[in-house]
């Protein structure tokens, strides 16, 4: 069986700045364009690279504080088999810092890996 390793990265920023310029500020940072589209039914700004889609909203954290979540993830069914037809076993890098570190150094922002906290106050909101 064919393995593949891929690249995953979810990180967050406060929002401090509206959306559409924080959309400049990242896509200026990471060379690429983003165009308006939905990450499941959120509207999303949403672009493609390294076979990763890549989505840019906002939401609301603790204590109801408005952010900005950044991820990129491969969709797997579209890489779930080779061109011959043999299913791929799939191994993940996470590249959380060094998105962080990238954005930071291109003056997009400050970004942070989500707590646990975070996390369960993003699935509050969404609920």
């Amino acid at each position: 069986m064919p393995e593949c390793t891929y690249l995953e990265f979810s990180i967050r920023t406060d929002a401090t700045m509206d959306a559409e310029r924080m959309v400049r500020n990242v896509g200026r940072a990471l060379d690429c364009a983003f165009e308006k589209g939905y990450h499941l039914e959120t509207p999303a700004w949403i672009t493609k690279f390294l076979g990763m889609e890549i989505h840019l909203y906002e939401w609301r954290g603790i204590e109801n504080a408005r952010i900005f979540r950044l991820h990129g993830r491969i969709n797997r069914k579209k890489y779930s088999a080779t061109q011959q037809g043999e299913e791929v076993k799939f191994s993940k890098t996470i590249i959380d810092r060094q998105v962080i570190d990238l954005l930071g150094m291109q003056g997009a922002g400050t970004w942070r890996t989500p707590s646990k906290a975070d996390i369960a106050a993003e699935i509050s909101y969404g609920s």
